[in-house]
């Protein structure tokens, strides 16, 4: 993968390396697997990123599935995760969505709608459809 200056896959072998990096430029280390769709989508953006930044930071990517001790290391408990070193030390991380981001957020009038009919449909009872919608199908 490592076909870029500002992309690295970190091992086993390289792992000190990567630490010492992140003493000169931050190192944004994506901790990822191939079986991983969500991964699958990050890795292009993170790649593009590091290309249109030119080195003022590295890109790291650890392959979860052969190098699951340095994973365990860090105490990566899913994927994808990103962590983001500055001299040595871990400065940020980012893994999956945390439950606080999303309190007094409204679920889109169209998905309580959607519930609604749902929940009508269950009960055997009619359903009233907003104007210009289809009529829902019923067995």
């Amino acid at each position: 993968m490592a076909d870029s200056p500002f992309i690295i896959d970190v091992t086993r072998d390289n792992f000190r390396q990567f630490m010492e990096t992140s003493f000169k430029v931050p190192v944004l280390l994506d901790f990822w697997a191939a079986w991983c769709q969500p991964c699958q989508i990050l890795m292009p953006v993170l790649a593009r990123l590091a290309e249109d930044y030119q080195g003022k930071f590295l890109l790291a990517k650890l392959d979860t599935e052969k190098e699951p001790e340095i994973a365990a290391q860090f105490g990566i408990r899913g994927i994808p995760n990103v962590k983001l070193f500055r001299d040595g030390h871990g400065a940020a991380a980012r893994a999956h969505a945390e439950r606080s981001q999303f309190r007094g957020r409204r679920r889109a009038p169209r998905a309580d709608e959607s519930v609604r009919a749902a929940r009508g449909r269950l009960a055997g009872k009619p359903v009233p459809q907003p104007h210009g919608e289809p009529a829902a199908l019923t067995d």
